[in-house]
């Protein structure tokens, strides 16, 4: 017994003394540095900084007053906007160096660091993605990651004339390839609803591109591909179910030698080339067709530490035959990550993703389903905020509706339930206020709302993403609030909001202008003409309202017929 633990310890000393080249950790810093710097200033661009990581009422990172224990940065320079424009850029910074490879360690350590004070300033937006990215950063700072293709490099060969060993301790990779295994495997794990499986006739592909908060395409095609959908579908988990067996086949491949009946047919039917081809084809098919953000180049930027350096080079040598020197670096970077090494586009929050902006009063759904806005009662302390009325002037736009005792309003994507003790008030015991929303946690909390607040004429409805949710010819008016922008297919959903609405049927729409410094990025506003036409598409008559909100326009649309009162 003593000798077989004898045995296994050294074994283990060896693994983890185990030198090579250090291209495979060169290419993961480069390739980790870009997604996260691209993502970073991706954010930037948005000019959702403050709205992201500033505390309440600037912004949703809550943790930064909440927290009992706030983070670090936080404590020392206090909560609010500089302190979150501070951490940012200093993330920033230090990914640029981690990039270019000055003062390598330094900066990933200080990098890993600031995106775990992200993090903690805004919980609900931490994705899973966030959390591996700085989880690699970390590791890559113990790693030589910086011997080659770095400004450390060129000092300590130029300047100092100590340059780096040939070969590097190879255990970092090992813990980047085991971090990228639990990464899938982990995702597979969670996928429990049941659209992943044979009783949910493998839907799940065709209901996250059939959401308009990820599709990056219209989704009319949809029903003339469920079968490839529902074949991608399986083959999703099954690629991430079986991530357990990538290492033991990559130990098959790089000892061939060795018997096993096993090893030789995974060898001959080459399944660890199929398995990485399968997770490349995936991330490059979710960066076309999905908004993910940074989720798939981030993944892929991981890739690289799933090859030996002899493999790398060896490629590198077989490029440099045929395209030259320069184009092979290129491209081999290229291949590394699978196609990409940027930050791709995130305009709207995602599954696991970053929160929108305290002010922007609605939320997402995510992709299996469950709410992105899981607490919502911790919301609610963001959304039903005091100081949101100085702004939204609830009192003002309930007025705008109408309503009269009797009446039923529709409250579309009314998250937590703020305007829902005003409506009910507005249309009194006679009436009723159906509030619907995609998300079963803020349809929950406004359940419990309506019972604690007793709003006996209140009713919480989980709604689709694609339809108002309410019978047709039910409502007298219907009210939508910092949602209109995000609806897909918006003529379309006007449509049926108009078959929902009773003749004479009236719909308020308030939104952000294009000048605001509240509420979504801007390329994702709407100018008011723009939401007059989507509603006389669906039958509407409508114009612009008179009003005084400072940060919101307010756009009336009617229906046909004698008004209701």
């Amino acid at each position: 017994m003593r000798e077989r633990a004898k045995r296994i310890w050294s074994a283990w000393v060896a693994l983890l003394d185990r030198r090579e080249k250090p291209t495979a950790l060169v290419l993961a810093r480069i390739l980790v540095a870009t997604a996260v710097l691209g993502d970073l200033l991706y954010a930037w661009s948005l000019d959702v900084v403050v709205a992201v990581w500033a505390p309440p009422p600037h912004g949703t990172g809550y943790a930064s007053i909440w927290d009992p224990l706030p983070p670090f940065m936080v404590r020392w320079f206090g909560p609010g906007v500089d302190t979150a424009e501070l951490v940012f850029w200093i993330a920033v910074a230090a990914a640029a160096l981690l990039l270019i490879g000055a003062a390598t360690r330094v900066s990933a350590v200080v990098l890993a660091l600031m995106l775990a004070q992200l993090g903690h300033m805004a919980p609900e937006g931490d994705r899973g993605i966030d959390f591996l990215l700085r989880t690699a950063v970390a590791i890559l700072a113990f790693s030589s990651s910086h011997a080659r293709w770095s400004v450390d490099a060129w000092l300590r060969r130029r300047v100092f004339k100590r340059p780096f060993a040939e070969l590097v301790p190879a255990w970092p990779r090992y813990l980047l390839f085991a971090q990228v295994v639990w990464m899938y495997f982990s995702a597979g794990h969670n996928k429990g609803d049941r659209a992943w499986g044979p009783l949910g006739h493998f839907k799940a592909l065709a209901n996250i591109l059939s959401d308009p908060h990820f599709a990056r395409f219209d989704g009319d095609w949809i029903p003339y591909a469920m079968p490839l959908l529902a074949i991608g579908t399986a083959t999703t988990l099954l690629f991430e179910w079986t991530s357990p067996l990538l290492p033991i086949l990559t130990w098959w491949h790089a000892t061939p030698e060795r018997p096993g009946r096993l090893r030789r047919i995974a060898n001959k039917l080459r399944l660890r080339w199929v398995w990485i081809g399968i997770g490349v084809f995936f991330h490059i098919g979710i960066a076309v067709t999905m908004r993910l953000g940074v989720f798939p180049w981030g993944m892929l930027a991981l890739y690289p530490v799933l090859f030996h350096p002899d493999e790398i080079a060896r490629a590198a040598r077989w490029l440099r035959a045929r395209v030259g020197r320069t184009a092979a670096a290129v491209l081999l970077l290229f291949a590394a990550c699978g196609g990409g090494g940027a930050a791709a586009p995130e305009p709207a929050p995602q599954p696991a993703q970053r929160p929108p902006p305290v002010d922007h009063g609605h939320h997402h759904t995510a992709l299996d389903g469950n709410p992105l806005f899981a607490n919502a009662d911790e919301w609610a302390k963001v959304f039903d905020d005091p100081g949101r009325a100085a702004w939204q002037k609830p009192d003002e736009v309930v007025a705008l509706l109408a309503l009269s005792p009797g009446m039923r309003v529709v409250d579309i994507g009314a998250g937590t339930g703020y305007f829902l003790e005003r409506l009910s008030r507005a249309v009194g015991g006679k009436g009723r206020v159906l509030a619907t929303d995609i998300a079963p946690d803020m349809v929950r909390y406004m359940k419990e709302r309506a019972a604690r607040e007793k709003l006996g004429n209140v009713e919480a409805i989980l709604a689709p993403t694609d339809d108002v949710g309410v019978p047709a010819g039910s409502v007298d008016r219907a009210l939508i609030v910092d949602v209109w922008h995000h609806i897909h297919q918006r003529e379309r959903y006007a449509a049926n909001l108009a078959r929902a609405l009773r003749p004479g049927g009236m719909v308020a729409i308030v939104d952000f202008t294009l000048e605001s410094r509240r509420g979504p990025p801007r390329d994702h506003r709407l100018a008011p003409d723009t939401v007059i036409a989507e509603l006389r598409a669906g039958g509407f008559t409508a114009e612009l309202a008179s009003e005084s909100l400072p940060d919101q326009y307010v756009v009336i649309g009617r229906l046909p017929g004698p008004l209701a009162k």
